[in-house]
């Protein structure tokens, strides 16, 4: 009988975790929807260490407390157990790709959001301590689509975009690029980033 409860408790537990789990997911899907929308930043700029450590380490981080704590509740042994037993190739490797995909949506959620969302705001508090640089460059294209509207050109060797609003787009779409230049304000912010204040669109003269 103590078995018994024993088990049931660590179940309910285990609901309990899963339903927390699931809300977390839920309310750090909707803030990272809604900080990109209205908060985020529009900024130019790569440097590697944004993939260090923005990206990577805290992902890497996510899929260690995943797996040495069990977060999302897999019986490894019994998926170890399922995939001995399976003969076909092609069903393990999917199973595995599976599991790693999880883990990784998991690690990208509870992890690289709440990352990305800190360093935004560092760098937005970085940009605000510089004055507003002005460049001006050669605009590569101008695109249009359902989901987003953008310019593209090349900034310190790198092909960037910027997304602008469909009434803007829509002036332009139809233009040869090769005789546009984009002005863009720009104020410096970590690293190799620059925070964008504000873009215009000119004929080259």
């Amino acid at each position: 009988m103590g078995y018994y409860k024993s088990k049931y408790q660590h179940m309910k537990k285990q609901t309990k975790g899963g339903k927390f789990l699931f809300k977390s997911f839920i309310a750090l899907i909707i803030v990272f929807v809604l900080y990109s929308l209205f908060i985020e930043s529009s900024y130019i700029g790569k440097d590697y260490r944004y993939n260090i450590f923005v990206f990577w380490i805290p992902i890497l981080i996510g899929l260690f407390i995943a797996i040495r704590f069990n977060i999302l509740g897999l019986d490894y042994k019994k998926i170890y157990s399922e995939l001995k037993k399976e003969r076909k190739i092609y069903i393990k490797i999917i199973y595995i790709l599976l599991i790693n995909f999880v883990l990784f949506m998991f690690s990208i959620i509870m992890f690289w959001i709440p990352s990305n969302i800190i360093w935004d705001i560092l760098n937005k508090i970085e940009s605000q301590k510089n004055k507003v640089e002005v460049v001006s460059i050669p605009v590569e294209k101008f695109t249009k689509s359902r989901q987003s509207n953008k310019i593209y050109f090349k900034f310190n060797n790198q092909i960037e975009s910027i997304k602008v609003s469909s009434k803007r787009i829509n002036q332009f779409i139809d233009k040869n690029p090769n005789n546009y230049i984009v002005e863009i304000g720009v104020k410096k912010g970590i690293w190799n980033y620059y925070v964008v204040d504000y873009l215009n669109v000119k004929l080259k003269i």
